[in-house]
């Protein structure tokens, strides 16, 4: 017995009270630091555990409907007993046995809200795979058997971990959770379709759909969000529960290739969590060994805060149909970055830095826009800035904002292209062209998400710029006040702007990163 499973076994039999109790939570008042606790539970090891079990050869790829498949399922089910899960199947069982002896795999936490525990939240993931892999469901080689570590005992081991981390954590959701191990799906969801004709828990009641499907290989940090436009304000109830290093690759796309999909053609919102594909999917090297453990514990400690989010908000998003019109092409139209502005000046340049403190900064032309004012006036790539409006540059970002607020003539003091450190200034005087960037951000609205706007341009040197705005950037607050619509979010920074306020702060979406972002408006502070 491995060390893991000692203790996992340990775990299973020490009651959760000793167990919250010998980490220092003492008291039921310390919700959050169970939450904590218990999502710090979720951990590689444990995991990888899961893995090993639900991926090795004994269960011979898990076909539907087969020895290794009806194998797994009993594993599932021993697992959930053991968790002290309420059984949501058949005849108060775990199971739910359909055509060809296949199984879905069903538990119940019970919801504690008197007006929301009605309401179920799913949390799904298919546990079969393709066996020994055919012609149909393979791509080879075929006679093999097909692990299927990442697709998908990547996503069922995460739920379990999730499960566990409920129990250690003593949540007792406001929604129930209807935990659902789909048999099937590489038979064209049979399983997920099979529970929505009988359903084993009013389907009227379910009113979200979580699914995790092959999450195993997370790379650069990105997690695939497949359905985050099937729900009104979904991408941003998905957003701001990330680890440092995990991003949200928010996909507009909605296939039927997974369990998600027959809930979504039932007017469920729904959200299908993935790593993406790779070179052995559906092959026999679908192993544990090219799980990434690390990120899969990312994914599985974010996925129980989603789940924890969803069962107690005080609402949900609503079902957005015409999530169904929508697709990638349709989300690089929508998206499209603003064209750039005309250049009000005109140069590209790049810091010299000065060999002492006590030397003033320098700024080098690289570049020179054809027709602009600073062609107009004269500037050369290679130019030395060296002042500007008489004043030695002390600040770059100072320099910056001054370049993209003036109204009036700029003085340049410059030096030529390849002359002498000593050589003499010169003065090149530029007239800026159209109005002074004040902020310097374009936004559309996104009626997907209301309350909310979307860059579609940063001006280069801006003081959005320097703060770090960036084009997709998601807006949700303007000094701590929500908005409306797009027109309400321009009237309460153009107020600000007209106020001559030193700074604003924005609530800003990245990836799914939500962060407070300052742009210093003022010229003069660094």
């Amino acid at each position: 017995m491995s060390y893991q499973q000692l203790m996992r076994r340990l775990f299973r039999l020490v009651p959760i009270s000793f167990l919250v109790l010998t980490v220092g939570i003492a008291t039921s008042g310390q919700a959050k630091n169970r939450f904590h606790t218990a999502t710090l539970s979720i951990t590689a090891l444990e995991l990888q555990d899961h893995l090993s079990v639900l991926a090795d050869d004994v269960y011979e790829g898990r076909l539907a409907g087969s020895r290794g498949g009806r194998a797994a399922a009993n594993y599932l089910a021993v697992t959930l007993s053991e968790y002290g899960l309420v059984p949501a199947g058949d005849d108060d069982t775990y199971f739910q046995t359909f055509q060809r002896g296949y199984r879905n795999i069903l538990a119940l936490l019970p919801g504690s809200d008197p007006e929301l525990a009605h309401e179920v939240v799913v949390l799904g993931a298919h546990y079969d795979h393709v066996g020994y892999g055919s012609s149909k469901t393979s791509y080879g080689p075929t006679g093999q058997i097909h692990n299927g570590a990442d697709d998908n005992a990547s996503g069922v081991s995460a739920l379990l971990e999730v499960m566990e981390a409920l129990q250690l954590a003593q949540i007792s959701p406001r929604r129930s959770i209807l935990l659902a191990f789909w048999d099937g799906e590489e038979l064209g969801m049979v399983g997920s379709k099979h529970w929505l004709a009988h359903p084993t828990v009013a389907r009227e009641r379910v009113r979200l759909l979580l699914n995790a499907d092959m999450i195993g290989w997370l790379r650069k940090g990105r997690l695939i969000i497949n359905g985050s436009r099937t729900g009104y304000g979904f991408r941003r109830f998905l957003s701001g529960e990330l680890d440092e290093s995990l991003r949200l690759d928010f996909n507009w796309n909605l296939e039927a290739n997974s369990d998600h999909w027959p809930f979504f053609q039932r007017q469920v919102p729904v959200v299908t969590f993935h790593t993406g594909l790779h070179d052995h999917y559906h092959r026999p090297t679908d192993d544990v060994a090219r799980i990434n453990q690390e990120g899969l514990e990312q994914v599985s400690r974010y996925i129980y805060k989603m789940v924890v989010k969803a069962a107690n908000s005080p609402q949900l998003p609503e079902f957005r149909k015409t999530a169904r019109r929508e697709s990638s092409r349709v989300q690089r139209r929508s998206e499209a970055p603003a064209p750039p502005l005309r250049p009000r000046i005109g140069i590209h340049w790049q810091p010299v830095a000065p060999r002492s403190d006590l030397q003033p900064l320098v700024v080098v032309v690289t570049r020179v826009a054809p027709r602009s004012p600073a062609s107009h006036a004269g500037f050369s790539p290679g130019d030395q800035i060296k002042t500007l409006d008489g004043a030695e540059i002390t600040n770059l970002q100072s320099f910056h904002r001054t370049l993209g607020k003036a109204e009036q003539p700029l003085i340049f003091g410059v030096t030529p292209v390849a002359g002498p450190a000593d050589s003499e200034l010169r003065e090149v005087v530029v007239v800026p062209v159209g109005p002074p960037v004040r902020l310097g951000i374009s936004w559309r609205e996104d009626e997907a998400e209301p309350g909310s706007v979307f860059l579609t341009r940063v001006v280069d040197g801006s003081p959005a710029a320097v703060a770090g705005m960036a084009v997709y950037d998601r807006i949700y607050e303007v000094d701590g006040q929500p908005f409306s619509n797009r027109k309400q979010f321009g009237e309460m920074v153009r107020l600000r702007l007209d106020d001559n306020l030193p700074q604003i702060e924005f609530l800003v979406e990245t990836s799914g990163w939500v962060h407070p972002l300052t742009v210093r408006l003022d010229s003069d502070q660094p």
